[in-house]
């Protein structure tokens, strides 16, 4: 594997250099071309319903078009989304949510974001990337497993349910160096 290059912020437990970063989010979404709308859009699902939260096929599709155009771009799983079965996907999110909603510890352990992502996972054509996108929507304690991230924090992009968990378990430990050293 190629080794780990830290940038600054990703090796930075300053809570004020993370605030400044978000704060330049229209300036680094805009590498890409329709990327800020994207983003905005994935960052607003969750305000659409939040006692009742939604994600059917078009939500997914979107997504998998958001996810590409942050990354790689995968004509397949556009394929599996637009004929990914409605009620089951609504079924299986519903369950997911469910099962989140019911942690409401500050930190989510292994096994809730496990059960979690299990419904989603069941479904063809979704993996950990596309499960922890849905699910990052709407709960700010699960991180989306980005190609940007793995290569970043892993060195290679796994796209398996094990390294999922081990980019999660290390980024909320970077969470909890954030939020610790940040002012009381």
């Amino acid at each position: 594997p190629r080794a780990r290059r830290m940038s600054p912020i990703t090796s930075s437990t300053s809570l004020a250099a993370w605030i400044d970063l978000a704060g330049r989010f229209d300036e680094a979404a805009e590498i890409k071309p329709g990327l800020a709308s994207l983003e905005r859009w994935w960052l607003s699902l969750s305000e659409a319903s939040p006692s009742s939260p939604a994600f059917g096929r078009d939500d997914l599709i979107k997504l998998i078009e958001w996810k590409g155009t942050r990354g790689k771009f995968r004509p397949a799983l556009v394929r599996y989304a637009k004929d990914q079965d409605d009620t089951a996907l609504q079924e299986a999110f519903t369950e997911a949510i469910k099962l989140l909603r019911a942690n409401t510890a500050t930190y989510l352990d292994e096994a809730t974001l496990k059960a979690a992502l299990a419904p989603l996972l069941g479904l063809r054509g979704i993996g950990p990337a596309t499960a922890s996108a849905v699910l990052a929507a709407f709960d700010d304690r699960i991180c989306f497993m980005s190609d940007e991230l793995l290569e970043r924090l892993q060195g290679k992009r796994d796209y398996t349910l094990k390294a999922y968990l081990a980019l999660f378990a290390e980024l909320q430990g970077r969470q909890r160096a954030v939020v610790d050293s940040g002012p009381k």
